[in-house]
């Protein structure tokens, strides 16, 4: 399969995020059940379309280990999406977790030999910081902004504590990418923005869950979401590519 397919793809993606944006900014978007539809229709199209980025990725991908730990990666991501299209969020946000788990596993590609080697330089901790740094705004945001509107729903508010512990971990996993000498510094610095946009994205996610519907900060955390997680699905999905010819 030939890449001239993705930009045709992409160009579609973008026509379709724009319009799912300007749906859900609409303040009379939680009024109308049949545009409430209509956005989870482009949602889940939108989701589809990326990973058959990744599904159609053939023998374009850089590495064929990698595109199979890629695309299994993906079938959960359209799972969960698939599931939140049909309105079951907590098996939804549980599929998601074992997708960030084989992200996890497929993005820490050569992670022990690089943390054993900054160890044998004495710079044990130094990879650890930006883990530390997003483990410790998350709990802040669970604190703060997860938990005044879900203390009367704690059993999602350990759902999302554990979902976000694996995140914060796939972030940590994404941002080493670009120094483990797997990746391809073109595909490991997509997958360090993936990452970083996933975390936004599912910040905005959570948030959407916690604030009351139809309030202006939900409405602007519902837009933010698939802003963010486009973006981040496609980013990933492309990392996958042969980007370099210096492997």
């Amino acid at each position: 399969m030939k890449r001239n397919f993705i930009p045709a793809i992409i160009l579609f993606i973008a026509f379709l995020l724009g319009g799912l944006t300007m749906l859900e900014g609409s303040r009379d978007y939680f009024h109308h059940p049949e545009t409430f539809f209509f956005s989870k229709v482009l949602k889940f199209s939108i989701s589809f379309l990326c990973s058959l980025i990744v599904w159609l990725m053939a023998s374009n991908g850089f590495d064929p280990k990698d595109e199979k730990k890629l695309q299994i990666a993906f079938i959960f991501v359209f799972l969960g999406d698939f599931i939140f299209f049909l309105g079951f969020d907590m098996p939804a946000i549980g599929i998601f977790v074992l997708g960030q788990i084989l992200l996890i596993y497929r993005n820490a590609k050569n992670l022990i030999p690089y943390l054993k080697l900054k160890s044998s330089e004495g710079k044990t901790l130094q990879p650890f910081i930006p883990l530390i740094i997003v483990l410790f705004i998350n709990v802040l945001q669970l604190c703060f902004a997860f938990y005044p509107f879900m203390k009367d729903n704690l059993a999602m508010f350990y759902f999302i504590i554990g979902y976000s512990l694996f995140l914060c971990i796939s972030f940590w996993v994404g941002w080493l990418a670009r120094f483990t000498n797997f990746f391809p510094q073109k595909n490991a610095k997509l997958i360090t923005i993936a990452m970083i946009l996933f975390f936004f994205c599912d910040v905005s996610v959570g948030l959407g869950i916690a604030i009351p519907t139809g309030e202006l900060a939900q409405i602007i955390a519902s837009t933010l979401t698939f802003v963010f997680y486009t973006p981040a699905l496609l980013l990933l999905g492309i990392s996958g590519y042969k980007l370099d010819e210096k492997h």
